[in-house]
């Protein structure tokens, strides 16, 4: 079954979902349930798979954190178009970047609707903001991924950006950071 979009009628797991209660025990095991009907039982890893590493200087007094250089190195099996995949796949860091140092979301306390709701006033970064990046693809060759041997890589490259930024300023500050985007405040 792995590699087939599995086909199934709706009346095959629609008594699963009414039969849940309120109880824990008993709803997971009819989620399970569902869960292996819909998708079946996978006996291999179909997602792609990353590593990502940042360098980053931290500039305490200011509360600037800068990133000169990131390396991400991917286990995509086939890319059907390198140069674009590439592109999406260093994207994706400029993106990570972007979302653990900026980009953040200011809601009105009494409209409830977002503040900073256009890009004029929504901090994202611009080429002075993005330093190196190395992105490498391993190449690998998984007959039980699909057909085409290629696995997605849609958002991937963001995935692990963050956590590498903040587990790179632990060392050079001591405060372990929670929480994206990772601020000024949260420095002190």
């Amino acid at each position: 079954m792995a590699g087939q979009v599995p086909r199934i009628s709706i009346r095959r797991f629609l008594p699963h979902l009414f039969a849940m209660q309120n109880t824990s025990k008993k709803f997971l095991r009819n989620i399970t349930t569902i869960r292996q009907l819909l998708i079946g039982y996978h006996a291999f890893p179909e997602g792609s798979q990353r590593d990502q590493f940042v360098e980053v200087h931290v500039v305490e007094d200011l509360g600037e954190i800068r990133v000169p250089r990131a390396v991400g190195v991917y286990g995509v099996d086939k890319l059907m178009n390198r140069k674009t995949g590439h592109s999406q796949l260093m994207g994706g860091i400029v993106w990570g970047i972007s979302l653990a140092l900026m980009e953040k979301t200011i809601m009105g306390t009494r409209t409830g609707r977002a503040v900073n709701g256009n890009l004029a006033e929504y901090r994202l970064p611009v080429n002075a903001d993005i330093g190196t990046i190395d992105v490498s693809v391993a190449d690998e060759d998984d007959p039980h991924v699909n057909p085409l041997g290629a696995k997605g890589i849609g958002d991937i490259g963001i995935t692990g950006v963050g956590a590498a930024i903040a587990n790179a300023v632990f060392p050079a500050t001591g405060k372990r950071i929670r929480s994206v985007p990772i601020t000024f405040d949260q420095l002190l």
